[in-house]
């Protein structure tokens, strides 16, 4: 970055001043501390430029996608990521310090024919939700993970609706059983001495393909449209949402989350999971030890949480609930994981698994049960006010 010129010496003091006349033992110092001062700050210059770029970035307007995505079925919403768009989500990497920079490929069959499946799960109310709000579903490869989701602004500044990218190398190249157990060991560092083996079963052996981990991944992203949509949960931005806020509150976030006095969401189940800041999906270089993972997940039993990714935010939670909940209870289909530590360099000896169903038909999930069970039939009745009554 360039420095701002008024930081520049001006000719004038230069020439009060000859250069003679300042002892050399004198400048460098100077000049090392002046380094010291300005690099920081240069640093946040550019990080705040780098997310005024990102806010301001021309696809996060309607007027960008005009609107002749709404009059198209959804199977028909699925093509290449725009450039525009390959350019703000490189941005929006940049931002959050992923390295991965997206590149627009054609979309395999598969994501057409997974999003129909996934529009058949819902309930009328939510998929006609869906079809007002997604404007598309796109393809890039070097996403940074398996899928993305970003709100779109009216000229207003409200969110009015959301576009989803999906990566083929990561969400297509796997088949689901294998993609679910690939996804829930990016956020821990192997270890050669004690490793660490998650394994996920999101499908039976006969329905374990590729295009059913895009399914899956397309439930999650899809639970973002929605849940913002339907006012089940507060917006990723406040002063950007635009739908209100329900008169006797948001209904999912209490199940789970406390509301501090300054806006953040805090987790109730905080204090079990003092490691949760480093719980870091699809991280570059994962912080957490692979040996505190099984106890990881024998505290996630104690929780209403149907994932530890769900432990990550209040929307997150929701995401994870939504695609969960549409797998298991509304498809009646599998999800079974597995985690144990397997013989090691150093001759560590296996230890058992630790072994974990989903939630949906035990007691600690009752709460969230009964609030997705009132969701799904009523979202406006169950979620606040549905956001169908401020279409774009």
């Amino acid at each position: 970055m360039r420095r701002p010129s008024r930081l520049a010496k001006s000719p004038a003091a230069t020439a009060a001043r000859p250069a003679a006349f300042v002892p050399a033992a004198f400048v460098l110092p100077v000049a090392l501390l002046l380094l010291l001062v300005l690099l920081p700050g240069c640093g946040a210059l550019q990080r705040a430029h780098l997310r005024h770029r990102v806010h301001e970035h021309e696809v996060r307007t309607l007027a960008y996608w005009g609107g002749a995505w709404a009059a198209r079925p959804l199977a028909e919403r699925v093509a290449p990521l725009p450039d525009a768009a390959v350019d703000y989500v490189s941005l929006d990497n940049e931002l959050w310090g992923f390295a991965a920079r997206p590149s627009a490929v054609e979309p395999p069959p598969s994501f057409a024919r997974a999003l129909a499946g996934v529009e058949a799960t819902l309930s009328p109310a939510l998929a006609r939700v869906l079809r007002e709000r997604l404007i598309g579903v796109f393809a890039a490869t070097g996403l940074g993970s398996s899928g993305y989701a970003e709100t779109v602004r009216d000229g207003s500044g409200r969110e009015q609706a959301m576009f989803i990218v999906l990566d083929p190398e990561a969400a297509g190249a796997r088949t689901a059983n294998a993609w679910a157990s690939w996804k829930e060991s990016t956020f821990f560092r192997q270890s050669a001495d004690a490793p660490v083996r998650v394994r996920l079963e999101i499908e039976e052996p006969g329905a374990d393909t590729a295009e059913n981990a895009v399914r899956y991944i397309l439930l999650h992203e899809i639970g973002h449209v929605l849940g913002l949509f339907t006012g089940a949960h507060p917006g990723w931005n406040a002063e950007e949402s635009a739908v209100p806020r329900p008169a006797g509150g948001w209904a999912f976030p209490p199940l789970s989350w406390v509301r501090g006095a300054d806006g953040a969401w805090t987790s109730r189940w905080a204090g079990l999971f003092p490691e949760r800041g480093e719980l870091r999906y699809y991280a570059d270089h994962p912080t957490l030890p692979a040996a505190s993972v099984p106890a990881l997940y024998a505290r996630l039993e104690r929780t209403n949480l149907p994932s530890l990714y769900a432990l990550t935010s209040v929307w997150e939670d929701f995401a994870e609930s939504f695609a969960s909940y549409a797998h298991v209870v509304r498809a009646g289909r599998p999800w079974r994981l597995a985690v144990a530590v397997v013989a090691g360099a150093n001759g560590t000896r296996p230890a058992p698994a630790t072994a974990l169903g989903a939630c949906w038909n035990e007691p600690r999930c009752a709460d969230k049960r009964a609030f997705m069970d009132a969701w799904f039939r009523d979202p406006a009745l169950s979620a606040g006010r549905a956001a169908s009554n401020a279409r774009p």
